[in-house]
């Protein structure tokens, strides 16, 4: 009977050892790391939620996705949109599961829904995006616009950690913490905006 359990944990530890081993081929995308991830291209991006039903029933085929384009040598990671409302918008998110292809900074959106299988997306990110236009630089997270926002909204989730710090160290009280944060992040809006103006009054005269 001993010996008969031993196996039976033995096994148990080596699923969970081959499960943990199938997790690492996919990234946790935050705020925190989105900009270093988005340098890991061919970079295939799923936003999703814990809540989401078609998320998870999939999550056993992204997982048989990731291992196969890492043998392509294309990154997979994943966004949950519950604590990354900001990157959602970067993104123009409307509904999950939702998959962005990124390939020398340019951003495919996979809209085959009726296709949604491991199978069906490593063939859209090795060949078929090919078929498909890209976003535009105006609208791609991997534009100029794009990646500011994405520096902006990194800066502001530092700046938040940096608070704690000013007050321990300093004896700064949360409070003025939070006013300097505001008016650092008041600055680069106020740039972005002026950015904005000045790229959109081009974008106009080009068309």
């Amino acid at each position: 009977k001993m010996h008969f359990c031993g196996i039976l944990m033995l096994i148990i530890a080596s699923l969970c050892c081959i499960n943990a081993e199938d997790n690492n081929n996919i990234i946790d995308v935050t705020v925190k790391n989105v900009n270093d991830i988005l340098l890991k291209q061919p970079l295939l991006l799923e936003f999703f939620a814990p809540w989401c039903v078609h998320c998870k029933n999939f999550e056993d085929s992204l997982i048989m996705l990731a291992k196969d384009l890492a043998k392509e040598n294309v990154t997979v990671g994943r966004i949950d949109v519950s604590h990354n409302h900001a990157l959602s918008s970067v993104f123009e998110v409307k509904g999950i599961p939702v998959f962005y292809l990124c390939r020398e900074n340019k951003i495919w959106k996979y809209d085959n829904y009726q296709v949604l299988t491991a199978e069906g997306l490593t063939q859209f990110s090795l060949h078929d995006y090919l078929d498909e236009t890209p976003m535009s630089l105006w609208s791609s997270p991997m534009g100029m616009l794009g990646t500011f926002k994405l520096y902006l909204i990194q800066f502001g989730d530092q700046a938040l950690d940096f608070i704690p710090n000013l007050s321990t160290k300093y004896g700064v009280s949360n409070a003025f913490g939070m006013f300097l944060v505001a008016m650092s992040c008041a600055v680069f809006l106020l740039f972005a905006t002026i950015v904005g103006v000045y790229f959109s009054v081009i974008h106009a005269k080009n068309d």
